[in-house]
């Protein structure tokens, strides 16, 4: 049965910004360091954020250019 509501992605509760959030890991394992990071109240660190900055170089908008895994670039969005 379809839901009869829009969905509604809410930011997580670590975050405070209204927000969800985009996280960059540079390994396979991200899950993992994900979790490690919950654990340790690393997520809300600005420093982790860093990239979104650095990787605004597309010369079709000011979006973040995500890389692919080819790369070894994962992301993970948390709501």
């Amino acid at each position: 049965m379809a839901a009869n509501h829009p969905i509604r992605l809410q930011e997580p509760f670590y975050a405070g910004d209204g927000r969800t959030q985009l996280h960059r890991y540079l390994d396979s394992a991200f899950v993992p360091r994900f979790l490690q990071d919950l654990d340790q109240d690393r997520l809300a660190d600005p420093q982790g954020f860093a990239w979104q900055q650095e990787d605004r170089f597309s010369p079709h908008g000011q979006q973040p250019v995500l890389r692919q895994p080819v790369h070894r670039a994962f992301y993970l969005v948390s709501c």
